[in-house]
Formats: C-alpha cells, sequence, structure tokens
C-alpha cells in the first residue's frame, strides 16, 4: 500500500513539474482619430502575415476592454507572445 502511495505521490509531482515559461509583451494603445478597431485588426492580421512569412513563433492577440463604463487611458492592447525566451532571443535579441 505504501509503495502504492508512494508511487501515485511520484506520478503527480512529475505532471506537475511541466510547466513552462512563456515570453510575453503588452502594448496599451489608444486609436488614433478617424480609427477603429476594425483597423487595428486588420493591422494586425497583415502583421500576423508578416511574421508568419519571416518564420517566427511569435503571436499577436488583440485584447479589447469589456467592461461599460471602465475609463482606462487606453482602447486596446496588444499581447504579444513568444513560446519560449530562446525563441524571443533568437527573433529580436
Amino acid at each position: 500500500m505504501r509503495l502504492l502511495l508512494a508511487g501515485l505521490l511520484f506520478f503527480t509531482m512529475s505532471t506537475v513539474a511541466q510547466e513552462y515559461e512563456v515570453r510575453s509583451e503588452f502594448t496599451y494603445c489608444t486609436l488614433n482619430e478617424g480609427k477603429t478597431l476594425q483597423d487595428v485588426i486588420a493591422q494586425s492580421e497583415r502583421y500576423g502575415e508578416f511574421s508568419k512569412d519571416a518564420g517566427t513563433q511569435y503571436l499577436q492577440v488583440v485584447l479589447t476592454p469589456m467592461h461599460a463604463g471602465v475609463t482606462n487611458p487606453y482602447d486596446y492592447i496588444l499581447w504579444g507572445q513568444w513560446p519560449d525566451g530562446q525563441s524571443m532571443y533568437n527573433e529580436w535579441g
């Protein structure tokens, strides 16, 4: 019984150790006069194609505020991410 319990404990500890670190950047942005979030999304898609063609592992997401009435000094957030620090360094270091 002790051996079974020790085996289960070891197995659960090893599965938790599978976490890895990603590298992220956040850019808080405001819209230029006459521009909309649709313009931002279109530009983000163009940048995604550029990044893909360049062979990077970079992922970009456009985040928008969800709560009505929140007065933030920004209109949207660009979230950029690499799978690990080495990928970030290889591409931008």
